[in-house]
C-alpha cells in the first residue's frame, strides 16, 4: 500500500486556492455590490429630499445645494473605483492598453467632480454669453462636453468590461442624456431639480456597475 496521498490543504497551493475560494464565494455574486451602492446612495437622496422639503430648489438645484456635494462624492467614487479597477486589472497581468485605459477615465472622473464642486462648465458658461456676447442658448451648449466624455466611457467600456458593466454603463448614459437634455431645453428650478436627480442617478448607476466589476475581478484566479 503506497504511502497516503497528502491533504490538498495542508500544501501552498491548497491554502491558495482554498483562499481564492472564498474570496470567490463571498463576492462573485455581482448583485450584492449594486445593491449595496444603490441602497446607499438613494438613502442619502431621500435624506436631503426628506430633510429639504418642500424646499426641493434649495436641496437639490441651488449652487451650493447638498445634492451638489453629494453627485461631487459620487463622482470621486466612480474615479477611486476605476483606478481600484486598472490597479487589478494590471495585478493579474491586464495588457498596458487596457490598464491606462481605465486609468484615464478615472482622471476624467475626478475632473467632472471638480467641475461639480466649482462649476468650472458653469463660469465657462457665463463668460461666454456675458464677456464674449455669446447667446444663452449657443453658451449653455457647453454642458455638451459631458455627452463626449459620456460616449468616451461608454466606448472604453464596451471594449474592455464585461457584459454585465456594458448595461450598467448605458443605462447610466441613458440617465445621463436625459438630464443634459433638460438642461438644455429648460431654463426653469423645477427642472433643474429633475435634472440634478438624473445626474445622481447616472453617476449612481455607474457606481454600481463598477463595484459589481470589483466583485467579479477579485474573484477571479491569477
Amino acid at each position: 500500500m503506497g504511502p497516503a496521498e497528502p491533504d490538498p490543504r495542508e500544501s501552498l497551493e491548497g491554502v491558495r486556492h482554498c483562499v481564492r475560494t472564498a474570496m470567490g464565494q463571498a463576492v462573485r455574486v455581482r448583485v450584492l455590490p449594486a445593491v449595496a451602492v444603490l441602497g446607499v446612495s438613494w438613502s442619502v437622496v431621500a435624506w436631503i429630499g426628506g430633510r429639504w422639503w418642500p424646499h426641493w430648489g434649495l436641496a437639490f438645484a441651488a449652487e451650493d445645494a447638498p445634492l451638489a456635494w453629494w453627485q461631487a462624492a459620487l463622482l470621486v467614487a466612480n474615479a477611486t473605483a476605476m483606478a481600484a479597477l486598472a490597479t487589478v486589472l494590471g495585478a493579474c497581468g491586464a495588457r498596458r492598453a487596457v490598464v491606462l485605459a481605465w486609468a484615464g477615465l478615472a482622471v476624467g472622473l475626478v475632473l467632472a467632480a471638480l467641475d461639480e464642486r466649482f462649476m468650472a462648465h458653469e463660469a465657462v458658461q457665463d463668460w461666454l454669453e456675458f464677456d464674449l456676447g455669446v447667446s444663452r442658448t449657443l453658451a449653455r451648449g457647453v454642458i455638451l462636453v459631458y455627452a463626449v466624455g459620456g460616449l468616451v466611457l461608454l466606448h472604453t467600456v464596451w471594449k474592455h468590461g464585461s457584459a454585465a458593466l456594458r448595461r450598467w454603463a448605458a443605462a447610466a448614459l441613458l440617465a445621463g442624456s436625459g438630464a443634459i437634455a433638460l438642461d438644455l431645453a429648460f431654463d426653469t428650478i423645477a427642472m433643474q431639480v429633475v435634472e440634478e436627480g438624473l445626474e445622481a442617478l447616472a453617476e449612481t448607476l455607474l457606481l454600481a456597475g463598477l463595484f459589481s466589476e470589483l466583485g467579479s475581478a477579485a474573484s477571479r484566479p491569477r
